[in-house]
């Protein structure tokens, strides 16, 4: 059994296969991951409304010459994880690139925080 896990690391290094999200909890509370239709706000400002800080997401979207939109994939990824972890919204978010030497591949990352609001 270890040497079938050690196989799938090994070829999970030498494919590239890494992960898309990474998640630092900042809270103690967990809550049920919402549905998949339920709405989840993003922006790169604040809330005016009062909410509890969850966790901070990092997402990773990588963008070969053909693909065009990744600040849109991105915004999916973040949503995907905020549902998992129950959060109603991002907030504060920041978009950075990164382009290669042929400038052919761009990588992009989004950093936010994941919170759910407070209703009285």
């Amino acid at each position: 059994m270890q040497h079938r896990a050690c196989v799938l690391f090994v070829l999970l290094l030498v494919t590239g296969c890494t992960p898309t999200a990474e998640v630092a909890w900042l809270s103690e509370s967990t809550y049920t991951p919402l549905e998949a239709n339920q709405a989840i706000r993003l922006t790169t400002g604040d809330l005016d409304e009062a909410y509890e800080e969850m966790a901070i997401i990092t997402v990773w979207a990588e963008r070969t010459f053909k693909e065009r939109n990744v600040l849109e994939k991105l915004n999916k990824l973040l949503r995907m994880e905020a549902r998992t972890l129950g959060a109603d919204a991002v907030v504060r978010i920041d978009y950075e690139m990164q382009t290669s030497t042929g400038e052919a591949d761009l990588k992009q990352s989004a950093t936010g925080t994941a919170v759910r609001t407070t209703r009285p």
